[in-house]
């Protein structure tokens, strides 16, 4: 009976390397898992988009999630996939945000790639407190106005976001990639068309 103890000890001793060893073993027979970080403003559609890379918007009970308040990192039902990803929170200037990019791109693990969503300054406001301080306070009366002040915020997400991965990437050579999804685009398809 107490033989079994001595082995116990020893391998609680070394959980950190052999955790390491069984992940190493993982990456070599399953390929490493991709880390892919989603980012752009708040409003913008990044909780949509992957619920709909997912499956889960798809279904006709389906509702747009809350605004994030904080880095999510949602559950994938198919995890064979080797792929994690984390939703950065949109707010501008915001505690929250700082932190979700400081674990996203300065962290010792950071993620392979960024899906960055934009929307050509038609993000959708969610809360009533929100549309009061763009109405009152921000006197943003019309959909021009509306539009430059979120595309204004759109542009400085991505400054922001274009910082901390230029950061990263002098430190780690990641991430490796960024793709933008473009959202709302039946919104000014036609000011596409045009500009082409």
């Amino acid at each position: 009976m107490v033989e079994w103890i001595a082995p116990v000890f020893t391998a609680y001793e070394n959980r950190t390397t052999i955790s390491e060893f069984l992940s190493a073993g993982l990456n070599l027979f399953l390929g490493q898992r991709t880390a892919i970080a989603i980012t752009g403003v708040a409003g913008v559609g990044k909780t949509v988009l992957l619920d709909y890379l997912c499956g889960k918007g798809y279904h006709a009970q389906y509702k747009v999630p809350p605004q994030s308040q904080k880095l999510e990192r949602p559950k994938l039902r198919n995890s064979g996939k080797r792929l994690s990803f984390l939703i950065v929170p949109g707010q501008l200037d915001a505690g929250p945000r700082g932190e979700a990019l400081d674990k996203v791109f300065r962290n010792k693990k950071c993620v392979h790639g960024i899906i960055h969503v934009a929307a050509y300054g038609y993000a959708s406001v969610r809360g009533e407190s929100s549309r009061r301080i763009l109405l009152e306070d921000l006197e943003i009366d019309d959909i021009e106005k509306y539009r430059a002040y979120h595309l204004e915020q759109e542009i400085r997400e991505l400054q922001e976001t274009c910082r901390a991965i230029v950061d990263s990437h002098r430190k780690r050579h990641t991430p490796s990639w960024l793709l933008l999804a473009v959202d709302k685009v039946d919104l000014y398809h036609d000011q596409l068309v045009s500009s082409l």
